[in-house]
């Protein structure tokens, strides 16, 4: 703000000293200019244009000031040098600091390789050198991300990642990053499995994105499967109610765990009414799949489908695979919890091979194909 004042105090003194009708045109695009900058973002072409007018200000002298400026300079050296000096120096330091940014951005874009080819120290150390550059809430999230998925690749023995995917997103604490806070609760839900005191902590951090955005059906959702995980069904269906009729004939997931938490709370009839739902939108989405497959059988109709059926689920997310080994059987999780697994390691042999294990440790585990069909209308909304 500072530097605003004293750009404007310069352009008001320098075009009420020309008087000419050129400086108050140039006096005029740096007025718009400093408008423009309370209401609206900052980009190359708008401050290319504040720069020429700043320059139109300085050109425009009347002859006489001209002459007399030069006068005054003669026999005055030492002044040209120290401004020279300031000028060398601004310059300097302005390329030091631009050059931290590329070379910030830069690291994180050989940490992303170096994640993606499993080098994993060696993407940590260049995510840390990128931040000690520019402790930006991007790669903070990207890095916690990225730590958090190398976590969940380790199994129980990547307590470190675990530790250092928090200090990433404690950024999250000064800045109301809400797509970074969903994000940090979701890895916070994957890493539970393994530690049981990170699910409470992933319901808090649902609840204080939740108050930034209470409407918002794609994070209720996520909020509720997390409740569904924690054994809390009823109060996910309560979390889910009252959007119904806003989210109307969109979003399959919400209808999906909106399935997942009646079925959880005994109410079938409305498990089955907004699984139909879900898959009269997306029949092939993960978690339509999932609400289908842990209805309870007495709820469907059809006959048991083939094993073969189930690898479809190698295209699902982590956290979906994970909402279903949670809610399978003891014998079938761990086969589940390899399949997501592998699924993140790109190995979808393998991870198919893990879902027959899954299948096979667990015969009164049948998933069904047939449509649902419902002798009830569904609700309105």
């Amino acid at each position: 703000m500072a530097g605003y004042l004293a750009v404007a105090a310069w352009v008001w003194r320098r075009t009420r000293r020309a008087m000419l009708p050129e400086s108050a045109a140039f006096a005029g695009a740096a007025a718009a200019y400093f408008a423009q900058s309370f209401v609206s973002i900052d980009e190359l072409s708008i401050r290319l244009a504040f720069w020429t007018a700043l320059a139109g200000v300085a050109a425009c002298r009347r002859p006489q000031d001209v002459a007399s400026g030069a006068a005054r300079r003669v026999g005055r050296p030492s002044l040209v040098l120290g401004v020279g000096a300031l000028l060398l120096a601004g310059l300097a330091s302005s390329t030091t600091w631009t050059a931290g940014f590329v070379l910030a951005d830069h690291r994180v874009r050989e940490g992303m390789q170096s994640f993606r080819a499993g080098r994993t120290p060696e993407a940590i150390a260049q995510f840390e050198a990128a931040i000690d550059l520019r402790d930006d809430p991007e790669y903070l999230a990207l890095y916690g991300e990225q730590l958090g998925l190398a976590a969940l690749e380790r199994g129980p023995r990547a307590e470190d990642f675990t530790a250092r995917m928090r200090r990433a997103f404690s950024y999250l604490a000064r800045l109301p990053d809400i797509d970074g806070m969903v994000l940090y609760a979701r890895l916070l839900e994957d890493r539970a499995s393994y530690r049981a005191d990170l699910l409470p902590a992933a319901l808090g951090q649902y609840e204080r994105t939740a108050r930034l955005d209470p409407h918002n059906p794609v994070l209720r959702a996520g909020w509720a499967e997390t409740l569904i995980l924690a054994r809390r069904p009823h109060a996910a269906v309560a979390l889910l109610d009252p959007l119904r009729q806003p989210v109307g004939r969109r979003h399959p997931d919400f209808w999906a765990v909106l399935s997942l938490a009646h079925s959880g709370a005994g109410n079938l009839d409305e498990a089955r009414i907004y699984l139909a739902r879900s898959e009269s939108l997306d029949g092939a989405g993960c978690k339509t799949l999932i609400a289908r497959e842990l209805l309870p059988a007495r709820a469907l109709e059809g006959a048991p489908s083939p094993v073969e059926r189930l690898e479809v689920r190698i295209g699902c997310d982590a956290s979906s695979l994970r909402l279903l080994l949670e809610l399978l059987p003891p014998g079938a999780r761990g086969p589940w919890r390899d399949a997501a697994t592998e699924r993140h390691n790109a190995r979808p042999t393998a991870a198919r091979a893990s879902i027959r294990t899954a299948v096979g440790n667990d015969p009164g585990f049948r998933p069904r194909s047939a449509p649902l069909r419902s002798d009830r209308p569904a609700p309105r909304g």
